[in-house]
């Protein structure tokens, strides 16, 4: 087993801040429980990626809000420089994009670190399918007719092999997953689901007096809109939908909110609805990817009904909370029975961080 891992976010800066860092950017709510439970489990925990200000304040007073953050005093903080653990997770984020503190890319710092090393690297793949991860074991020489910010410029001569990276997502179906994105075609998949970490999202009981029926949480992209009105659109329910790229108004039954600014604050959205509702666009529905919106619900008291065309989805919710149609939603709410046993139910399919990183490192180290 591993004694030290090294996480490093790809594009974007490593927040830690659970309750303040950007949902646009994604991850927060996944890297914030994985890493506090790594650190629970006595890992070392190493961050060469570079982090805000105000993150690096967090991890130096171990002070944050709405959370006891002291345990993260122990991770190590060391932006560009060579990862020397066991181990690394290179965390994808979405969407892609060459973003910079100060002029200085943000991969930088992730490709100085990297480069040379020759252990197991994650590709941590959780969200959108954009991440260019091949740099790390496509690169070449440097070019010198290209900017030296340039990704191929940034990430020259890394001289790690494609054999050393492993690939950690949450689809269920590893087949359409690669066929969907056949750079990782004859790589190692390892498919979990996604955990959560007890001491940062609690299971609540159910919100029978919620102010909200339904909620949904998540961006405006692809088909989600129309997948979300064919369901919600004019039933007999008070819905709330919150995020990117929804345009703030009320329609019929529904109230759009737009983008709320933090991974905490959204979640606590989610206890002012009583019932949440999964649907995804193609890609998420068709490889089964899970997101946080699985356990989020779950663990903050709404009963979740997921769309039936979402593969994996009742691994979850359960197959008697799939739906197909308006009509199937709107029956079974009115046919429902003993709520909090079924939220109950709900709860216990939702493995914990620590049961699922148990599982994946050892099968880590044999990969090696």
């Amino acid at each position: 087993m591993p004694k030290s891992i090294a996480y490093i976010r790809w594009n974007y800066p490593t927040e830690l801040d659970y309750y303040n860092s950007s949902s646009n950017t994604l991850g927060a709510d996944l890297r914030v429980p994985i890493i506090n439970t790594l650190l629970r489990m006595g890992y070392g925990v190493n961050i060469h990626s570079k982090m805000t200000p105000r993150d690096e304040t967090l991890i130096q007073t171990g002070i944050g809000e709405g959370f006891d953050y002291s345990r993260f005093k122990a991770v190590g903080y060391h932006p560009g420089e060579p990862v020397t653990d066991d181990m690394v997770i290179v965390e994808a984020a979405a969407p892609f994009t060459p973003a910079s503190i100060k002029g200085v890319p943000y991969m930088k710092y992730v490709a100085d670190a990297l480069r040379g090393y020759r252990g197991t690297v994650i590709w941590y793949q959780h969200g959108g399918f954009d991440g260019r991860p091949s740099v790390i074991w496509e690169s070449g020489a440097y070019e010198p007719n290209l900017s030296p910010s340039n990704i191929k410029n940034l990430f020259h001569d890394m001289g790690i092999r494609k054999e050393q990276v492993v690939i950690w997502t949450h689809v269920t179906d590893r087949r359409t997953f690669v066929q969907k994105w056949p750079i990782f075609k004859g790589m190692v998949i390892m498919a979990t689901p996604i955990g959560f970490d007890p001491e940062i999202e609690p299971q609540m009981p159910y919100n029978a007096s919620a102010k909200y029926d339904f909620i949904y949480i998540g961006v405006n992209k692809g088909n989600r809109q129309r997948k979300l009105m064919d369901f919600l659109y004019g039933l007999p329910f008070s819905v709330l939908v919150v995020g990117n790229k929804w345009t703030p108004g009320t329609v019929d039954n529904i109230t759009f909110v737009g983008e709320v600014k933090g991974h905490g604050k959204i979640y606590d959205l989610y206890k002012q609805a009583r019932f949440a509702l999964i649907v995804g666009d193609d890609q998420f529905e068709e490889t089964g990817n899970q997101t946080t919106r699985f356990t989020q619900s779950i663990n903050a008291g709404c009963i979740t009904f997921g769309d039936a065309r979402f593969k994996g989805v009742e691994r979850v919710v359960g197959r008697d909370m799939l739906v197909s149609s308006r009509m199937e939603l709107l029956n079974k709410v009115a046919n429902l029975r003993n709520p909090e046993v079924v939220l109950r139910a709900q709860q216990r399919n939702l493995p914990t961080w620590e049961t699922v990183l148990a599982r994946l490192l050892p099968e880590l180290e044999r990969v090696k």
